[in-house]
């Protein structure tokens, strides 16, 4: 303790200037949280999956977790378990499941720091922190619940552990190295990106170090491996095997017409990285051109009319990549220091090993989406501050003031896109937010879920004058969200499903219509509707019709109990620890 209170004592500006850094990361992370929360499509199924559990006990939890894509191939349960526990601290609400994602985003900030103290000098460090407080991108992904956004915290948290266990100064190598097991383990079960690279850069660095661990500390390894993957086992011996089969159909599934060569497939590699690594550094995009109409990332220079189109920033990514890995394999071969030369090998085998996962994507026809570089988004600022060491700017006063210049403009940049996004989401409720491109989230239109308040209370107001039963026409992304909060209001669900099919037209009911503002009545109710208009709403991003059946198509007042949700019915195939157990 007296130690730890004179490093404090020693570095009290250092320390002072890292907490006020972290305290403003926690403010763009927390800022309106709450109201302008993202509960979507996504959102609304770990909701809707892991709520029985915090209701009515643990054993309604599954047994595996978020799925490969929209197919059915699943990983393990560990992001489903961690919103459980982030329910029952926070509440089982929207916000409270998110609370497990805010609260690892938080830890990240400080975890970061430290991590990077092992290589960096202080005024490198903290920098660099500024950097990852403020980016965009980390920022965004930090404050909505999904799984992928755990994956820079995890990251860091396996590079700390690990580095921590094999340094020679380290007294609980041991410790350290279960903890590392544990949080790999738990990584695995996050995102396939990480499922098939964490295991891989482990064993790398462990084989290249060979640390001497106890026998006790390995056999403790596999058990926190047997049991952390306990469920996906008794899962597969419940199901013979069903998630082992959909993962063989997947790794032989051959994507016909849609490979790359390994030329073209290194070249959109090469340029993925370096434009997502922009990105996060400068809070502005290069690559992702999804429009409404499309989906995912497009490398733009491989069309030759679009090269020009962000030059700077492409040139800006290239540079920190290819300087990055030139300053860590330059270092690596330099460097005196053991725990700074295990630092620089963690961060390549890092950068190495998930690089040539996303190039066998690409090489077998795969599609790429910005969320995909959650696992390797600390390495953009990593490689930027190994840049700056490698011109050894920190070395003179010129060169921490250009260093400091540098890292001002960055942060600048990215505030302007933050305040830019706030913005939207603060004025999608009086007007139509669209983004030209889907440069973070996978649309390009604005919903706050504050708005999916307001547009229920506006349909309860309808429901309060007659009690008829409520049928909504929405998008999928929204349908889900909206009912949960009808259902809250002690709305009954009697939806047959959403779309057209839900819309059997009883004389008695409450009819809904919800699209954008954007799409005229020809196009929602066709030329020959089958619905009058009774009463409209704009709520900026959504405009809400209210329709009632013209007579010649009302069909009667009999109306039956709901049919499940395409939602609840996926949720009700999975294996709980309850359906287990049960005879």
């Amino acid at each position: 303790m007296k130690n730890i209170l004179k490093k404090i004592k020693n570095n009290k500006l250092e320390i002072t200037l890292a907490v006020l850094i972290i305290f403003f990361g926690i403010f763009l992370r927390t800022y309106h949280f709450s109201d302008w929360l993202h509960f979507e499509v996504d959102q609304t199924f770990d909701f809707n999956l892991v709520s029985p559990a915090v209701a009515h006990g643990i054993d309604n939890l599954p047994l595996l977790g978020p799925n490969a894509g929209s197919g059915l191939l699943r990983l393990g349960p560990a992001f489903y378990y961690l919103e459980y526990i982030a329910a029952k601290i926070f509440g089982n609400t929207p916000q409270g499941h998110a609370g497990g994602v805010l609260s690892l985003s938080l830890l990240s900030l400080p975890l970061f720091y430290i991590l990077i103290r092992r290589y960096f000098t202080k005024q490198t460090s903290l920098g660099l922190l500024a950097l990852y407080s403020t980016s965009l991108y980390l920022v965004l992904y930090s404050r909505f619940s999904w799984s992928p956004n755990v994956l820079p915290f995890l990251g860091i948290a396996v590079a700390y552990a690990i580095l921590r266990a094999v340094s020679k100064n380290e007294k609980r190598k041991d410790f350290w190295f279960l903890i590392a097991v544990a949080l790999a383990t738990f990584t695995s079960q996050i995102h396939f990106n990480a499922f098939f690279t964490i295991p891989v850069i482990l064993v790398l660095f462990l084989i290249i170090k060979r640390p001497r661990f106890s026998r006790p500390a390995w056999i403790g390894a596999a058990l926190i491996v047997i049991v952390m993957y306990s469920p996906v086992i008794l899962n597969e011996i419940k199901t013979h095997g069903q998630d082992l089969k959909f993962f063989n159909q997947q790794m032989t599934k051959v994507e016909s017409g849609k490979g790359n060569g390994i030329i073209s497939a290194a070249t959109n590699d090469i340029e993925y990285h370096a434009s997502e690594f922009s990105l996060i550094l400068t809070g502005h995009d290069s690559i992702n051109t999804q429009k409404e109409s499309g989906s995912g990332m497009v490398p733009l220079c491989l069309h030759a009319s679009s090269c020009s189109e962000d030059i700077a920033l492409k040139i800006f990514g290239i540079l920190i990549l290819v300087l990055g890995i030139f300053c860590a394999i330059n270092g690596f071969r330099k460097e005196k220091d053991e725990n700074k030369k295990n630092f620089l090998l963690y961060i390549l085998l890092w950068f190495f090993v998930f690089f040539a996962y996303i190039l066998a994507l690409i090489h077998s026809g795969h599609g790429m989406d910005p969320r995909f570089f959650l696992f390797v988004s600390p390495l953009a600022i990593l490689f930027f501050g190994l840049t700056a060491e490698f011109f050894r700017l920190e070395k003179s006063k010129i060169g921490i003031i250009i260093f400091a210049l540098i890292v001002v403009i960055l942060i600048a940049l990215n505030l302007q896109k933050i305040n830019a996004h706030f913005n939207q989401l603060r004025n999608a409720i009086h007007s139509h937010q669209i983004v030209e491109v889907g440069d973070i989230f996978p649309d390009t239109s604005r919903l706050a879920y504050l708005q999916e308040v307001f547009i229920v209370d506006y349909i309860y107001s309808k429901y309060q004058k007659n009690d008829f039963p409520v049928y909504l026409q929405v998008s999928h992304k929204y349908y889900e969200a909206l009912w949960y909060q009808l259902k809250l209001r002690g709305i009954p669900d009697m939806e047959k499903g959403q779309g057209e099919s839900a819309f059997f037209p009883y004389a008695d009911g409450n009819y809904f219509v919800i699209s954008t503002p954007s799409k005229k009545s020809s196009e929602i109710f066709g030329t020959d509707p089958k619905f009058t208009i009774v009463d409209s709403k704009d709520f900026g991003s959504l405009m809400v019709y209210y329709v009632h059946p013209k007579p010649q198509f009302a069909a009667g007042t009999e109306q039956k109990g709901s049919k499940r949700s395409l939602q609840a019915r996926q949720i009700a195939q999975l294996v709980t620890w309850k359906e287990l157990f049960e005879k």
